[in-house]
């Protein structure tokens, strides 16, 4: 049962309270009590809906300070890189996560294929 359909219900058992019992409690449940307890129910209900609102603000606002932040050290790492006491092979580019120049493996190395020989043949 979801939330809208369970505040539904509970208009129409506190009608039906309400019209049939005229205030006299129903296994322990009286129009007032229930009543109280669907009021609770929709103030908690609103209490969600305004922090929901608040965390996708706040994600939103996470989201811009991530992109400055990453914005920010992808400029220190090449304000290290173009620093002429520093360059591509400087140490400090081991702490931040990168590898030096000296560091790099050359290019990439494929096998070769073996060829195979023709399946059809061609024999002279």
């Amino acid at each position: 049962m979801t939330y809208s359909q369970i505040i539904t219900d509970a208009k129409r058992y506190l009608q039906a309270l309400q019209e049939e019992m005229n205030d006299a409690p129903i296994a322990g449940v009286t129009y007032e009590s229930l009543l109280g307890a669907l009021d609770e129910f929709l103030q908690s209900d609103e209490n969600v809906r305004k922090l929901e609102n608040d965390a996708k603000a706040e994600r939103s606002v996470r989201k811009q300070k991530f992109l400055l932040l990453l914005e920010k050290m992808r400029r220190t790492y090449l304000g290290f890189l173009a620093h002429p006491k520093f360059g591509e092979d400087a140490p400090v580019l081991s702490r931040l996560g990168k590898v030096r120049k000296s560091e790099r493996k050359t290019g990439l190395t494929r096998k070769r294929k073996e060829e195979e020989p023709d399946p059809g043949g061609s024999e002279e």
